[in-house]
């Protein structure tokens, strides 16, 4: 049996430091995750790691 194809999405509103992380699953099913975070300043992918940088870490 073939694998089911896998959908992620991640958005990062710079003005009000929210993260969205969208996905499905591998059993079909539909993950949303909604964060905020002040002075969020930049977003960084790395294979396995999702890396968001503040204001107070610069």
């Amino acid at each position: 049996m073939a694998a089911a194809p896998s959908c992620q999405l991640c958005l990062h509103l710079l003005p009000n430091g929210q993260l969205f992380l969208v996905g499905l699953l591998a059993n079909g099913t539909f993950s949303f995750n909604q964060q905020n975070f002040a002075r969020a300043m930049g977003l960084c992918y790395q294979p396995g790691r999702l890396y968001l940088g503040a204001l107070s870490q610069f």
